[in-house]
């Protein structure tokens, strides 16, 4: 928070020029769930100091890097990181007449950066055993170069409020770790894992219980409970009109 106050009085005292690019953040999800007022400050005050302390020098263009997990998302980090997409959308809308355009760009992870599941791999190659959080996770990776070159086209062609979204691979985090440790064992970390609630592909929720391993749709729970009632009602209604038809 701190150092975002520091870029705002930078930004006052001697300006930013015609374009500027917010790529700081705090970016770990395990130290976002520990830290939260942390990532607070520094993803969402501080987005909000940018789009503030731009406007007020005339700065040209700004461009906000975000992450695949401001999708609907479900640790705290991925909800800093919307919150900040919002602001600086918003932007768009408290900048007057200015000459001035906020955009957004959402990848997912860059792949081989620090703090990333390869490089960890990569390490933990060595013991003979990767760490699995969920057998089913799915990652979306996209290059160093792929990452530069897509906030150059965004700079390019935005015309402000936008979020621009590459088309990227996913691939499955057990063919990742076969792919880096063919020999490896996989092991599970179910047992540690604090709230057992994962998004399907579909958009769907499930919850596992990790005692029997078996999963729960509890996106559907409702809509599976309006389905019994009403299926209890027809039964009911057959039944009553049958009994009529008796007494007839």
């Amino acid at each position: 928070f701190q150092a975002e106050d520091g870029i705002r009085d930078l930004v006052r005292s001697r300006g930013l020029g015609d374009v500027y690019k917010r790529q700081a953040a705090l970016k770990q999800v395990p130290l976002a769930e520990y830290n939260p007022m942390e990532f607070v400050k520094t993803n969402v005050h501080g987005a909000e100091n940018i789009v503030l302390a731009s406007i007020q020098q005339n700065v040209k263009k700004i461009i906000a890097l975000s992450t695949d997990k401001a999708c609907a998302p479900i640790n705290l980090y991925g909800a800093t990181k919307l919150v900040s997409d919002k602001l600086f959308s918003a932007a768009n809308n408290i900048k007057g007449s200015k000459d001035i355009r906020f955009s957004i760009v959402r990848y997912g992870n860059v792949m081989g950066s620090r703090g990333s599941v390869i490089p960890f791999f990569m390490n933990k190659r060595l013991d003979g055993e990767l760490p699995i959080t969920h057998r089913e996770m799915t990652r979306f990776n996209i290059s160093l170069q792929d990452g530069v070159d897509m906030v150059i086209f965004a700079l390019e062609n935005h015309l402000g409020g936008e979020i621009f979204v590459p088309k990227l691979p996913s691939y499955n985090i057990i063919d990742l770790a076969k792919t880096i440790c063919p020999k490896c064992n996989t092991k599970s970390l179910k047992k540690l894992i604090s709230a057992p609630s994962f998004r399907l592909k579909g958009g769907g929720w499930y919850e596992t219980d990790f005692k029997t391993g078996k999963k729960k749709n509890i996106s559907t729970n409702e809509s599976s409970k309006e389905n019994k009632s009403k299926e209890t009602s027809k039964t009911n209604s057959k039944k009553g009109s049958k009994q009529d038809k008796i007494k007839d």
